[in-house]
Formats: C-alpha cells, structure tokens, sequence
C-alpha cells in the first residue's frame, strides 16, 4: 500500500524542503550562471515561497527550475504525490486512479501523468517501452522462458463462390 500521508505530499513548504535538500545538498544552485551557495532567499509580500536571486548574476529562480515541475500552476505537493504514485505502482497509475486518489480533476491527472511519463522516458527509455515490458513480465511469469504467441492461422475453409469461380 502506497503511504501519501507523508507531510511532502500534504504540505507544499514541506514538499519544497525536501525537494531542494534532495536537488540542492550544498545549497541553491543558480540555473543561468551554476553558482553554488551564493543566492538570498527573497521574502516578502511580493515574491513567491521559495524564491532565491542569485547574488553573481542576480536571476531570480526557484528549485523547480530545469525539472518536469517548472511552469505548473499545480501545487508542488500534488506533483511529488504523484510522482510517487505513478513510480510506485506496478502497472502505472492510470490518469483516473490519480485524479480521485489526489483530488484533482482528470484533465490535470491526465497532465501530471503524461509529464512524469515523458520525463521517465527521457532519462530512462528502457522503462516504458511497451513490448519490452510485456515481454519481460511474461518471461517472468514463465520462470525465464520465453515463450511466443501462436501465429494466427489463415482460415482453413474456402468460401464456396470463390470455388465456383
């Protein structure tokens, strides 16, 4: 059984903590000019939770920048919820099994599912190649044999105004 109830799938600080101690070990890291420690937090009314500015190039960027998160109105909780849902699972999270697990509609399970499966693909496409996948649970289910469908016969039977012809 999947656990959501950690508080990275509940809290969208804590989903931001732990997605920048896992991406960021040594602090933030600038996406434009790759200056590592050397960015301010902005605070305040005007700026978004978990803003940084970098101090050497002075970009302003966040801790999804670069990743399958950026540009995202859905709350960063949801996008780790499922992630984790869709990696998790044996035979991927359908859109459907996302949208009522998380609460939101289909369209944007649909969204979160197709992004999190192009990103998959992208870094690993050995994954979620299709035949692949059929093929190595079936020679799982045999105990390492692999064993081919029969080939489809042609009918037998010859219809009978094509032998009168």
């Amino acid at each position: 059984m999947i656990d959501l109830s950690k508080s990275i799938f509940c809290d969208e600080y804590k989903a931001r903590e732990w997605l920048e101690a896992q991406l960021w070990p040594d602090g933030p890291v600038c996406p434009k000019c790759s200056a590592v420690g050397r960015a301010t937090l902005m605070q305040g009314r005007s700026h978004r939770a978990g803003l940084y500015q970098c101090n050497a190039c002075r970009t302003p960027f966040s801790v999804t920048v670069g990743t399958l998160y950026e540009r995202s109105h859905v709350p960063l909780h949801k996008w780790l919820a499922a992630t984790h849902l869709i990696m998790s699972t044996k035979n991927r999270a359908s859109a459907l099994v996302i949208s009522r697990t998380l609460a939101v509609t289909y369209k944007t399970a649909w969204f979160l599912r197709h992004r999190i499966r192009e990103s998959v693909a992208e870094a690993l496409p050995c994954i979620l190649d299709g035949e692949a996948e059929k093929a190595l649970m079936a020679m799982v289910e045999r105990g390492g044999r692999v064993r081919r469908p029969p080939a489809r016969q042609a009918n037998s039977k010859i219809p009978r105004e094509v032998l009168a012809e």
